[in-house]
């Protein structure tokens, strides 16, 4: 991980702290932002004692990693704000590699996937009506043989999926989703299919309505594989210059991020089918099931309409049935992690679809 560092530069991963061996892993949480204290910083690749850099000026960050034989894909989320006011992250220990050892170079097993999610959040925090939540995250990947980008073809050996989730601190149900991507497994080196919620890289905002006014809450990453391999992520914890006003900017990473959109061979439907509000899913806060509506329902006038929700990676049917006055609103569990289609159907043609991540 750390030849990969050196060798790709600054521009694809903001500046970051090189610190000596035995200020790694440290787990003090006013390293995160505490103006006035100093580390040493990267210089033409060495050491360079003598420069330091306020802490203020940077912010921590959790970077997700899946490495394989061709290619390095990464999911870096930073910049966690409250009303510009940051966040803490919780469980951050700078410099510390999650689930990869730094000192060989290869995968060291500590926690699953679950587990590094449950300890990749915030701290806790209170939000009223009104309130803006913002962070930034970007989502690439590399080819390795060349040491560049590659946003024509992805290689993946399992389905990798990447949520974001602000979190009622007391029940622990999530009460918004803030980002969502699902890569699924290509063997081949081939297009990117992917589903995104938000764009390769994205300044993401949300605004808190009236019915979470005084919550205590968290914001949480969630990161899931299925599939041959069921990898383990890798989670690196260290800090960057601030990335959202740079990066989004940047020509070259607004190409990336348009041509992986141009290339995802994953939108296949036409968009009124995709956006129109005939068909609601509502997923549950906590593990029970999700809620499926009929909106239009003038269209319900024979039997010749229909529900089916589908596996995306498997293209297995889990569920179908013909919708009536008596079933268009109905329940339905999930068993398994991983990305579902829900389809309204007419006379075998699909009319409304959704899509669904269950992440746990």
């Amino acid at each position: 991980m750390k030849a990969i560092l050196s060798k790709i530069g600054l521009l694809l991963f903001g500046l970051v702290f090189l610190l000596p061996s035995k200020m790694k892993g440290q787990c003090d949480e006013k390293n995160q932002y505490l103006g006035g204290v100093s580390g040493p910083t990267m210089s033409d690749g060495s050491m360079d004692m003598k420069r330091a850099i306020d802490n203020s000026k940077f912010y921590p960050f959790y970077l997700f990693e899946i490495q394989n034989e061709v290619e390095n894909i990464r999911y870096r989320t930073t910049e966690f704000k409250v009303n510009n006011q940051r966040l803490f992250l919780d469980k951050w220990c700078f410099k510390k590699s999650w689930n990869y050892n730094e000192a060989t170079s290869k995968r060291f097993p500590e926690i699953s996937n679950n587990e590094l999610s449950n300890i990749s959040r915030t701290k806790n925090f209170r939000i009223n009506t009104g309130d803006i939540v913002t962070l930034y995250r970007d989502f690439w990947w590399y080819d390795l043989k060349n040491q560049q980008l590659n946003p024509h073809q992805i290689f993946s050996p399992d389905n990798l999926g990447y949520s974001i989730e602000i979190v009622d601190s007391k029940t622990e149900n999530r009460i918004a989703l803030l980002d969502s991507i699902f890569v699924y497994e290509n063997l081949d080196q081939t297009s990117p299919r992917l589903f995104m919620m938000n764009p390769a890289i994205s300044l993401i905002k949300y605004s808190v309505s009236n019915e979470f006014d005084g919550l205590e809450v968290f914001i949480r990453v969630n990161v899931i594989s299925s599939g041959k391999q069921n990898m383990l992520f890798y989670r690196t914890d260290s800090k960057t210059i601030e990335l959202s006003s740079m990066v989004l900017s940047d020509p070259k990473w607004v190409s990336f991020s348009n041509t992986v959109e141009k290339y995802n061979t994953n939108t296949t439907l036409h968009q009124d089918v995709l956006n129109n509000n005939y068909l609601t899913v509502t997923p549950s806060v906590s593990e029970g099931p999700i809620t499926i509506n009929i909106n239009k329902t003038d269209l319900i006038t024979n039997d010749a309409y229909a529900i089916t929700i589908s596996d995306v990676t498997s293209n297995n049917i889990l569920f179908t049935n013909r919708i009536s006055m008596d079933n268009k609103d109905f329940k339905y569990t999930f068993n398994n992690p991983g990305v579902y289609v829900v389809n309204l159907s007419s006379s075998g043609s699909i009319i409304s679809t959704k899509k669904v991540l269950i992440i746990k």
